[in-house]
């Protein structure tokens, strides 16, 4: 799944209720970084609702993209500071060692271990070249709109989603915000 499905995991919990839900987070001023560089579907109006991103109908059509971006980021932590009982909360930086040490009543042997690493070093996105840790760059790349932003829309939900997996929000992973 996407992570604006994020808002329909009553749905998807009713009709999967066994199902380990894993929920997968990062530093929402990379991403925000990311979806500047390379708007993706996420950005789509419509995509989250006008109701699951809070402001209103006037309000969101006038945000400019940052604005936008971090509205809709803001919408997916504050939906999963509600939820967060559903699922595993799992930090981007502790991927990929997490998926095969810790993945909710799964155990994998040294041979798939050996796969699952082997994939963690192509770039998902550029699937020729190997991949390289970009989060400082992407802190330092955030533009003055962007941390305003940011800081308006999705740090307030953010630092509540964090609160709910006893993680404190600590700024300096978020460089100058």
């Amino acid at each position: 799944m996407d992570c604006w499905h994020i808002h329909d995991l009553p749905l998807i919990r009713r009709v999967f209720p066994a199902v380990p839900f894993v929920f997968v987070h990062r530093n929402p001023v990379e991403v925000l970084v990311s979806l500047m560089r390379r708007p993706n579907l996420t950005l789509v109006r419509g995509t989250v609702t006008k109701e699951q991103l809070g402001p209103s109908e006037a309000e969101c059509d006038a945000l400019v993209p940052e604005a936008h971006a971090s509205a809709i980021l803001g919408s997916f932590f504050k939906q999963a500071q509600r939820l967060h009982y559903e699922f595993t909360a799992v930090d981007y930086r502790s991927l990929p060692e997490w998926t095969y040490a810790s993945f909710p009543h799964c155990s994998f042997s040294e041979s798939e271990c050996k796969l699952m690493r082997g994939a963690a070093r192509q770039d998902t996105k550029k699937q020729d070249t190997s991949f390289q840790p970009d989060s400082a760059t992407k802190c330092q790349e955030a533009t003055p709109s962007m941390r305003r932003a940011f800081n308006q829309w999705t740090l307030p939900e953010y630092t509540g989603f964090l609160a709910t997996q006893n993680q404190p929000y600590v700024a300096s992973a978020f460089g100058t915000v």
